[in-house]
């Protein structure tokens, strides 16, 4: 099974980026997230 959520650590490891480049990236719009509670898992 696939699973359909990165935690941002796991994304930037597969992108192959740092974790604080994510969050910019998110923050942007670039890249969609998903909040839950106060956690993007």
């Amino acid at each position: 099974m696939t699973r359909l959520l990165l935690t941002p650590v796991e994304a930037a490891r597969a992108l192959g980026v740092g974790r604080t480049k994510i969050y910019e990236i998110m923050a942007s719009g670039a890249l969609a997230s998903v909040k839950i509670g106060r956690a993007r898992p």
